[in-house]
């Protein structure tokens, strides 16, 4: 029997209990334990499960695979009140149509949108150093305009290089005081 539950209410953790049958074997209930999690589309570390994920790059993976199911929900959602909204406007002989106006977006999962854009990063890099282990000339902001278009690139650029004026102002300062206490 297979029991979903988390903190004693039911529908999150798995617990596994042998009823009547005596010759099922424990492996073969831990792995049907394991199909029904998968089933489920939840990954096991949100359903309580005790296997430790080791490999924090598998839990980043999981994280960015659940965050993406969610905001295709969030999507739908978003679009069916938007229609909703304008469907409204209509039944109640409004002059405009909503939608025109405004935008209805549920946000999005943060801390795993920013572990897949931290996942994206980190293939980003291992591309650019492989193409400079090739010799091969590459601009990085290039391969993040295009595989991570939804950070303004541009700005960042800039506030980066803002950033890297004050730091250099700041120990051009540092080293003027020393020099100064020096004489």
């Amino acid at each position: 029997m297979f029991i979903l539950s988390k903190g004693g209410q039911k529908a999150i953790d798995v617990e596994v209990a042998s009823h009547g049958d005596p010759t099922i074997r424990t492996a073969d209930l831990e792995d049907a334990r394991r199909e029904i999690m998968s089933l489920s589309g939840i990954p096991p570390a949100y359903l309580g499960y005790a296997d430790i994920i080791e490999l924090r790059e598998q839990l980043v993976h999981t994280n960015v695979s659940f965050a993406t199911e969610i905001s295709d929900m969030q999507e739908g959602v978003s679009a069916n009140l938007t229609k909703f909204i304008d469907i409204v406007a209509k039944i109640n002989k409004l002059d405009f149509v909503p939608s025109e106006y405004i935008q209805i977006a549920l946000i999005p999962p943060i801390v795993l949108m920013v572990q897949l854009i931290e996942m994206t990063l980190s293939s980003i890099g291992n591309m650019f150093s492989a193409f400079q282990a090739m010799y091969i000339p590459a601009d990085p902001y290039f391969l993040l305009e295009k595989y991570i278009p939804y950070i303004d690139w541009a700005s960042f650029k800039e506030r980066a290089k803002q950033y890297a004026v004050e730091i250099d102002t700041e120990n051009n300062l540092k080293a003027a005081g020393q020099t100064a206490g020096e004489q």
